[in-house]
């Protein structure tokens, strides 16, 4: 790879960092597994960087990261979060324990609602990246999102607490 692709990557990692740690932080509701999924995507996209630099590289990183979460998903069957979250760059906020409940909330989502709500309103994908990321129509993506997110209203609640079914 030529030192000025090598420039190009390192920018774009830069600009995409803290949003791809975010988005795997929702989908894994783990810091530790978030940084560790978000570095993996990074390093596949640098790989191919040549060929989808000029294509939708974040999307595209975003589907790295999705599959890399599902991956372990499929082998785990389960997630295991964490009490408290550790203090990072990327997840210091005012709003952290509405965040934590959110997270919380996300883990107790079916796999692909939780990814869509993630995907489509937290990353902020359109409908159509999203079923194309995914690999589904825009119908699911709307369904998946609806029912998600009502999902999500009723777990989280006006108190903003998590609630277990």
């Amino acid at each position: 790879m030529r030192a000025r692709d090598d420039g190009a990557f390192e920018s774009f990692a830069a600009r995409v960092t803290p949003r791809l740690l975010r988005t795997a932080w929702l989908l894994t509701g783990d810091p530790t597994r978030a940084e560790d999924a978000a570095q993996e995507a990074l390093v596949r996209l640098y790989v191919v960087w040549p060929r989808v630099r000029h294509d939708e590289p974040e999307a595209y990183c975003h589907r790295i990261l999705r599959n890399l979460v599902v991956s372990t998903w499929r082998k785990e069957r389960r997630l295991v979060l964490v009490d408290e979250v550790r203090d990072t760059p990327w997840n210091r906020t005012d709003d952290a324990p509405e965040r934590l409940d959110l997270v919380r909330a996300l883990a107790l989502l079916p796999p692909r609602e939780r990814e869509v709500v993630v995907l489509r309103h937290y990353a902020d994908f359109s409908e159509r990246t999203v079923a194309e990321m995914l690999g589904i129509s825009v119908g699911t993506v709307k369904s998946s999102a609806s029912r998600g997110l009502e999902r999500l209203r009723i777990l989280i609640g006006d108190k903003g607490d998590a609630h277990v079914q």
